[in-house]
């Protein structure tokens, strides 16, 4: 006489925050066989790949992922730390990039106007920009400003502007075609760092720039 069962699989899966939800619920009754056995472990066999892409992490393009590995003893900033284990986790392509990818803006912000027309940022666009304010020193506080697109200035040829009153800052096409965007990003920080100086400190750098 062939033995029959019946059973209940309850799957149960996390999403990136943790949190679980259900995913499926089969019921199946078979006759256990060797072909019924066969198929019960592919069953379940894909069952593990599927919970095991369910856990895994997505990373945002400007991150990559870095697979859970471990760290042998070593000394961080004149303190000795301990081997330990790091999870699955992504990590910024670029400095600052988790940051400054928020600063992009497709549209001007609820109360800002521009002469400008502006437009949304294309994906390779937000990669050379994200890397070029990677590379430059917090003092000129590249932070501190939203970036916005447009096709071109009302100044012929002018690659960037910026609006110190909203700590605004408006990319050209011809931004993305400079070999210097360092420099003009560095340049346009400079008109609103001016305008944090006291007046007396504006006479000084004007004595001292000639």
């Amino acid at each position: 006489m062939q033995e029959v069962s019946s059973s209940i699989l309850l799957i149960s899966t996390k999403n990136t925050k943790g949190q679980s939800s259900t995913t499926g619920l089969f019921l199946f009754q078979k006759i256990k066989t060797p072909l019924y056995h066969k198929k019960m472990r592919l069953f379940f066999i894909l069952i593990f790949l599927f919970l095991s892409e369910a856990h895994a992490i997505q990373c945002e393009w400007w991150q990559t992922k870095v697979s859970a590995h471990r760290v042998g003893q070593n000394e961080r900033q004149g303190h000795q730390v301990s081997a330990h284990g790091r999870k699955e986790h992504c990590r910024e392509r670029w400095i600052k990039a988790d940051f400054f990818i928020k600063s992009l803006k497709d549209k001007p912000e609820s109360g800002v106007e521009f002469t400008e027309s502006i437009k949304a940022w294309k994906k390779q666009e937000s990669e050379e920009i994200l890397k070029t304010l990677a590379a430059i020193p917090v003092v000129f506080e590249m932070k501190n400003y939203h970036y916005y697109r447009s096709d071109k200035s009302d100044q012929f040829g002018n690659p960037a502007t910026i609006y110190t009153l909203t700590r605004s800052m408006i990319l050209f096409d011809t931004f993305f075609h400079a070999s210097n965007k360092k420099q003009i990003l560095v340049h346009e920080s400079g008109h609103y760092l001016y305008e944090k100086l006291s007046t007396q400190e504006k006479l000084e750098f004007m004595a001292a720039s000639g």
